[in-house]
């Protein structure tokens, strides 16, 4: 089997040139790269092999007393001329220890063993159980919005904290993301692979790889990893948008059989949007689509500055109702007034009283009301003029008088029944009476708004 040493793919040992990079393939891999079932190597016992890469092979292994299980990546043979692919892997276990976090695969031990034959360099690493996420995509398919930003939203927390540590991941992909299977609950998601991984800032002077070397995936590579330029935060930035890309149309935006058509159009083309390029499974949020498209903008300037800023914006990235709606809540309604019970008019007040057009409940019992009112105060009027024309002549009545008038008066004969009968029932003018009419103490009405029955102390929500 033959490494292509610029991709890392492994191909059959006929094979001259890689089909995708047309690199020529002067890398063998050896007999002597891959052990065998219960062969021991240090303290570990191998039990099986896992995967094949291109610096080396990984396999499951077992301590052989305490009975741990774990995984081994081995290196692969002729890689241990090298000085820098050893200087690599080395840093890559340094920068995993360093940054320690739960979301990055735990590198337990590094071993350099050059008295062994043949000589092994090799780092122990905690079992995974699970499954990568490419292997997630291919089984599945588009993943739905929600599992995609769930799985996003572990891997930024992880590269959060690689950020701190001022490194720089670089070739992150649905490969090295791990889903990690447990009893109960969504997966864990853990970060692999930090062999091509790159200090910048203040650490620049002791980085992983060498300054300006364009290392990576192609198809999950940023515009300015391709042209070799500086790096920071936001290269990782773009291929985790990528990443998130995958999840949600199972594809990558720019693909092509040739390596450098693929770094081309990463410089160059525009993504596809997601809502066109997804072809099945629940719609993608418009906050997210987004979100990912920012990610993937050519000028970092343009995108996401940080993994924290990204962070946040994940949070809210499966929002439907707006830009501006905090959740899918509804608004609260105001209650319903409670209903007006209404009590019906004596028999006596509601004879004859309808009005010319019908008039709401409400309002026809406060007319009638006033209807009943105005005969009665007819009726009075009547009474005390009639009373004003006997033989004493009684003056009018003022306020002061009022009660010692009021004594004074004597019972005056009955009024005739046919004027009381006419303005009983307001059908004509009052009678023709000699005395003056005299004005009522009190009666003019008192301003002021009257409160409906059976509304006192609500407040009408349509007009307060």
């Amino acid at each position: 089997m033959r490494i292509c040493p610029t991709c890392g793919r492994s191909h059959d040992d006929g094979v001259e040139v890689c089909p995708y990079d047309e690199t020529p393939l002067t890398a063998t891999q050896r007999e002597t790269d891959f052990l065998n079932p219960d062969e021991v190597l240090g303290a570990y016992r191998v039990l099986g092999k896992i995967a094949v890469g291109g610096m080396g092979v990984i396999y499951r292994a077992e301590h052989v007393r305490l009975g741990r299980k774990v995984a081994l990546k081995v290196l692969r043979q002729e890689l241990l001329e090298r000085t820098d692919i050893l200087h690599r892997f080395f840093e890559e276990a340094r920068a995993v220890n360093e940054i320690g976090h739960p979301n990055i695969i735990d590198i337990i031990d590094f071993v350099e063993d050059f008295q062994s034959n043949p000589p092994r360099v090799y780092m122990v690493m905690e079992l995974l159980v699970g499954q990568d996420l490419a292997a997630r995509i291919d089984s599945v398919g588009p993943l739905d919005p929600e599992e995609a930003v769930a799985v996003a939203r572990q891997a930024t927390d992880a590269l959060i904290a690689v950020h701190r540590a001022k490194i720089l991941h670089r070739d992150l992909k649905p490969e090295n993301i791990f889903l990690c299977r447990r009893e109960e609950g969504p997966p864990i998601v853990k970060l692999l692979d930090f062999g091509v991984a790159k200090t910048f800032g203040e650490r620049q002077k002791v980085g992983i790889t060498d300054p300006g070397t364009a290392v990576g995936t192609p198809e999950y590579m940023a515009p300015e990893q391709v042209l070799g330029r500086d790096l920071d935060d936001r290269t990782d930035v773009y291929a985790l948008g990528l990443v998130l890309y995958d999840m949600l149309t199972d594809s990558v935006p720019f693909q092509s059989e040739r390596y450098g058509e693929v770094l081309v159009m990463q410089v160059k083309d525009i993504p596809e949007p997601i809502s066109t390029r997804r072809r099945r499974g629940k719609p993608v949020p418009p906050r997210l689509e987004q979100l990912v498209m920012r990610c993937l903008e050519k000028d970092p300037a343009q995108r996401y500055q940080s993994m924290r800023e990204l962070r946040a914006a994940l949070d809210d990235a499966l929002v439907l109702d707006g830009a501006d709606a905090p959740s899918l809540a509804p608004a609260p309604t105001p209650p319903a007034p409670e209903p007006v019970e209404l009590q019906p008019l004596p028999p006596e007040l509601a004879a004859g009283t309808e009005p010319d057009e019908p008039l709401p409940t409400a309002r026809r019992r406060y007319v009638l009301l006033g209807l009943a009112a105005s005969v009665i105060a007819g009726s009075l009027v009547a009474i005390f003029s009639l009373t004003g024309s006997s033989s004493r002549g009684t003056s009018p009545l003022t306020k002061a008088s009022r009660p010692d008038a009021r004594a004074a008066i004597p019972p005056s004969p009955r009024p005739d029944a046919a004027a009381v009968a006419a303005v009983a029932a307001d059908r004509g003018p009052a009678p023709d009476l000699a005395a003056p009419k005299v004005k009522r103490p009190g009666g003019k009405k008192k301003g002021g708004k009257k409160t409906k029955p059976g509304l006192e102390g609500t407040v009408d929500p349509f007009n307060p």
